[in-house]
């Protein structure tokens, strides 16, 4: 074999070990993190679907119990327990007529008295005005039906039943005097029918793709089926994945005779389920990555140091080539008993003998290992007819030990054989090379101690990630909800007045529909500006995606919009010097949430510290190619001990009131990492002062005309 054979045999086998130990690795890693990551997911998604299910069934559920209060008003009334008694017609004619069929969306309207008797009946179709027949209802009206029969005056039936018409809301009430007190006298029943328009609102009020399927339906798909046909224990919620693109929550309702009515269902798409599978790909590439370059860098090592050895080793020869006759021992003897012949000077000065004290001396004195080595290296040497023997160690005259490399051949002479022998003095070599060991190992335990402490580095670092995200979520969500509660104070104080106002009215007769009229729209303009004010919430904590300009005085003016009512509450001030014109490019969201972050902790601190007049100035210019904003308040500022430590994680001066040390961290990511800018506090007079600079995104005229349009 030539030596680029040998050459390219060495460097293919080992690119084979490391693609054969790569492939099973990624195999292993591939069959162990596939199941256990995905399971993960799956268990989310379970959990996820198991709240739309809840969700569903709590939306369907206040529908009834908004029947059931419209229900519990009429029946409670003096007027209603007049009807039982005597017909009471002025009070049906009056209070009865065909209006209140839309205003409390109802169907049908019946008085039954305690002997199961209709007092009196009526069907509306309180979307088209259409009269109704009630036939199909009159079967479940009897003296011992449910529907009539109240044993207390605090019983109510409330449920589904099934019509010919199609499923039926209903509530049924015990009809009492004002005073809600009895004895009962009968049952008022309110129904509404199950249409598409009320199935829509409860699919609105709860975001939520909601189907209902009858079960005796002949014709229901092959899912709902199966659901009807699982245990008893699992009709009250059921999962089913319905391929990898969608998954379904089903369960059951029954009719308020106890008996199965409707198959509720809610099918939404597997977003969970797909992010699991990108993020376990992606996780197998980065890892296959990782570990295909680090084959690679180690294939290329041993190519390095296959090429350096291969350089020593000819070096060495082309030394020995050189002063092989000069400076290398060399000694002839006689194979068949081992008797030295002939020496050069340079073996007699590499063991300190002369030529007369070597006559009649064997091979095996000089040698200080084992006899039989010499036989087996004779033997192997007249079998090859050349061979290097590889080191061995010599006795010098003195009793040291001298080390060498030995080399051999036979020399075929007319009568005999010969044994020549070369020997290289390698002691020096040999103590170098086990220093050189020592040092490898050495680095070696060094290079493998440093790879374990970055391995549990990075690990501690994700871990501290991760805690960080989690954190800020919680943050940003009770951020949310104490936001919705100042937002929603205002309206719900103002609609609970005018519902009083209504009240009194009526009682004392000064209820006309000029007043109903206005007080309705005034409640329904407060509802849709609570709900406005849900959407505005709910888009502001959607996370920017990519960079856009925004305008810096809109992005302060949102964070005040969120934050203003728990100021006004807290009788805080706020003054506002702002330049109109400065833009930045950036995540207005993220900008936004460190203003809201600083406003926030501007609010604690002043209640904390409570000054006589607690104030908070933001003053927002540009300051050559920079957006400044700066925020003070007069709350006293932050100890000179602690300032330099308030942007790390998990540092906070409100741990007994739920701080959680992430919010200024995360706000110095947002201002310095995402956006390239920068945030900074110092201590002023009464107070702390944070500077928040970004990069401004073009000139002021234009920042104007951009907030202009």
């Amino acid at each position: 074999m030539t030596s680029s054979n040998r050459k390219e045999s060495m460097l293919k086998k080992p690119l084979i070990i490391i693609g054969v130990c790569y492939g099973v690795l990624l195999l292993i890693l591939l069959g162990t993190s596939w199941p256990v990551f995905l399971g993960s997911f799956i268990s989310l998604e379970d959990r996820e679907m198991e709240q739309n299910v809840k969700r569903a069934l709590s939306g369907f559920n206040n529908n009834i119990a908004q029947l059931n209060i419209s229900a519990g008003y009429y029946s409670g009334w003096d007027d209603s327990y007049q009807v039982i008694q005597n017909g009471n017609r002025d009070f049906i004619t009056t209070r009865l007529d065909d209006k209140i069929f839309p205003m409390l969306r109802i169907d049908m309207l019946l008085y039954v008295n305690l002997s199961g008797k209709i007092v009196y009946e009526k069907g509306i179709d309180h979307l088209s005005g259409k009269l109704l027949s009630l036939e199909s209802l009159h079967p479940y009206i009897s003296r011992n039906s449910p529907l009539v029969r109240h044993e207390t005056t605090q019983s109510d039936v409330s449920g589904v039943l099934l019509l010919p018409e199609g499923p039926l809301l209903l509530a049924s009430r015990p009809i009492l005097t004002s005073q809600f007190k009895g004895p009962v006298r009968g049952a008022l029943i309110m129904g509404r029918f199950l249409n598409t328009v009320e199935l829509d609102r409860v699919r609105d009020i709860t975001h939520l793709p909601i189907k209902l399927f009858t079960v005796s339906d002949p014709h229901l798909a092959s899912d709902i089926r199966t659901f009807l046909q699982s245990p008893e224990t699992d009709k009250s919620l059921w999962i089913q994945r319905l391929g990898t693109k969608e998954i379904a929550g089903y369960s059951l309702i029954r009719s308020v005779f106890g008996k199965p009515a409707l198959v509720l269902k809610v099918a939404v798409p597997r977003y969970a389920y797909r992010q699991g599978l990108i993020a376990i790909r992606y996780f197998i590439a980065w890892v296959a990555a990782i570990g295909l370059a680090a084959s690679i860098a180690g294939y290329l090592l041993y190519a390095r140091l296959l090429i350096y050895r291969k350089k020593e080793l000819e070096s060495q020869a082309r030394y020995s080539a050189v002063i092989k006759q000069a400076s290398e021992g060399i000694i002839l003897v006689d194979p068949a008993d081992k008797s030295i012949l002939e020496v050069n000077t340079a073996f007699l000065d590499l063991l300190g003998f002369s030529t007369a004290e070597l006559g009649g001396m064997s091979l095996y004195e000089l040698f200080s290992g084992d006899p039989s080595t010499v036989d087996l290296d004779v033997a192997q040497v007249r079998k090859c007819k050349q061979r290097f023997l590889g080191e061995g160690s010599f006795r010098r005259k003195d009793g040291g030990i001298v080390i060498v490399e030995k080399s051999a051949n036979i020399i075929s002479g007319e009568d005999r054989e010969i044994l020549c022998m070369v020997l290289r003095d390698i002691t020096e070599r040999k103590r170098v090379e086990q220093e050189l060991k020592e040092k490898r190992e050495q680095l070696e335990s060094l290079n493998s101690t440093l790879e374990q402490r970055v391995r549990e580095e990075v690990a501690n670092n994700r871990e501290k990630d991760l805690i960080l995200i989690q954190q800020n979520r919680q943050a940003a969500m009770g951020e949310l909800m104490d936001h919705i509660a100042h937002q929603w104070k205002q309206p719900l104080t103002t609609l609970s007045l005018t519902i009083q106002l209504l009240a009194e009215t009526y009682f004392s007769g000064g209820l006309t529909d000029q007043l109903v009229k206005e007080a309705a729209g005034k409640m329904e303009a407060l509802v849709q500006h609570m709900s406005q004010t849900i959407g505005t919430f709910r888009d502001f904590y959607n996370p920017d995606k990519i960079k856009t300009v925004f305008n810096i005085k809109y992005s302060i003016d949102m964070a005040l919009t969120f934050i203003a009512s728990a100021l006004s509450l807290d009788s805080i001030n706020v003054e506002l010097d702002a330049d109109p014109g400065v833009a930045a490019l950036g995540y207005p969201k993220e900008y936004t949430q460190v203003l809201l972050n600083i406003l926030s902790n501007a609010r604690d601190a002043l209640n904390a510290t409570k000054p006589e007049k607690p104030l908070i100035r933001i003053k927002e210019f540009a300051e050559g190619n920079k957006a400044v904003v700066i925020i003070t308040d007069n709350a006293g500022g932050i100890p000179e001990a602690i300032v330099s430590k308030i942007f790390e994680p998990y540092f906070s001066t409100k741990w007994a009131s739920g701080g959680t040390g992430v919010g200024l961290y995360m706000s110095k990511n947002i201002i310095e990492k995402n956006m390239g800018g920068r945030i900074a506090i110092r201590m002023v007079d009464d107070g702390a002062e944070f500077r928040i600079e970004v990069p401004c995104a073009f000139p002021s005229q234009e920042s104007r005309d951009l907030q202009d349009g």
